[in-house]
């Protein structure tokens, strides 16, 4: 079997319809399609197999999460290549194809991603540059870039900057960036050349060797959702060639699938589980940048009579008492924890 394609689908039948739909129309290499079911209470999970009976269902006895469950569905796997695919995902003609060829062709590459559009028709960034090791000093440099007022300070600076590169262009309607027509808020991916080193991919659309997955790991099972890939990039994936390859792409619906657009909290423990992972130092400096951030933040609330700047401060005190009297409790090495990092509200609605 040359390519085992890994779908996650957790209430989203409808999407992962199409997803696996648009895979069966595009894709002509030897495949398998694994679908991993989350325990989904849209509808039976065997309902899927009364569409596509061909499909190899795996149907969890619990919401497991993104991490664990491609974990599980590589298991499962008996393919050279793997390929980690959103269910809230469209493939488009040749993608599949082209990708795996080029990994075929390219031994010295192990991972590879591809260029992905949004439902609205803009690039969606899905490329983190590399910059060597996340080192501690770089990392206070990023938290204070992220803090309320520098952001607002920083954000007033760009703008001004972008009136003068405007003037400059009044004649132009548009930036075209790689041949692409784009306004100056869309989130550009970069052109890589092939062969220049990527630091991390999004998990959209993530195509590697299996035996690269193996030999990492693959995502940390301490982790329930959110983090978890940049998690793996940083930790276990750092020593392997990651390329991101623009020619394909496909189209991602972006938070379609995200049955928790709402889970702000959970976003937030697990944002303290990643620094955790990467070091306890790390790991009190964003302890320490949370707690600034709450003063930051009503500052410029006041400062700017914007409420978007406290929306999420009551997240910031519901995260501390995991902070403080759980996350630390285990060891921060790979699969430290006896069960994941899942808030307790979740489990008690059984989600």
């Amino acid at each position: 079997m040359l390519l085992s394609i890994i779908i996650i689908n957790y209430n989203t039948f409808q999407l992962t319809c199409d997803c696996i739909q648009s895979i069966k129309q595009t894709t002509h290499v030897e495949h398998e399609i694994i679908l991993v079911d989350n325990n989904s209470k849209e509808r039976a999970a065997t309902d899927f197999l009364q569409v596509f009976p061909d499909v190899q269902l795996l149907a969890l006895t619990e919401n497991v999460g993104f991490g664990r469950a491609n974990n599980a569905g590589v298991e499962k796997a008996a393919g050279k290549y793997v390929l980690l695919l959103n269910s809230d995902t469209l493939v488009k003609e040749a993608t599949v194809d082209e990708t795996v060829a080029y990994l075929e062709s390219n031994p010295s590459v192990d991972i590879l991603g591809c260029k992905v559009f949004t439902d609205g028709g803009a690039v969606q960034k899905t490329v983190y540059e590399y910059k060597g090791e996340l080192s501690f000093f770089r990392s206070i440099v990023f938290f204070i870039k992220r803090n309320a007022i520098m952001k607002e300070l920083i954000g007033i600076v760009y703008k001004q900057l972008q009136k003068r590169k405007q003037k400059r262009a009044a004649s132009a309607v548009a930036t075209t960036v790689n041949g692409e027509v784009t306004t100056h808020k869309t989130a550009i991916t970069p052109n890589y050349q092939d062969g220049k080193r990527i630091g991390a991919l999004v998990g959209v659309f993530l195509l590697l060797k299996r035996s690269v997955y193996i030999e990492s790991k693959g995502f940390d099972p301490d982790f329930f959702m959110y983090h978890e890939e940049l998690d793996w990039f940083l930790k276990r994936l750092r020593k392997y060639n990651v390329v991101y390859y623009p020619d394909v792409s496909i189209t991602h619906f972006f938070g379609k699938s995200d049955v928790y657009r709402k889970m702000s909290l959970q976003l937030h423990v697990s944002h303290y589980l990643f620094w955790y992972k990467m070091s306890v130092g790390h790991f009190i400096l964003y302890f320490l940048y949370n707690i600034v951030e709450i003063p930051s933040r009503a500052i410029m609330s006041l400062v700017t009579f914007n409420k978007k700047y406290i929306n999420d401060v009551p997240v910031f005190f519901k995260a501390f008492p995991y902070a403080l009297f759980d996350i630390p409790r285990y060891s921060n090495r790979y699969g430290g924890r006896k069960e994941m990092l899942k808030l307790r509200s979740l489990r008690k609605k059984g989600l």
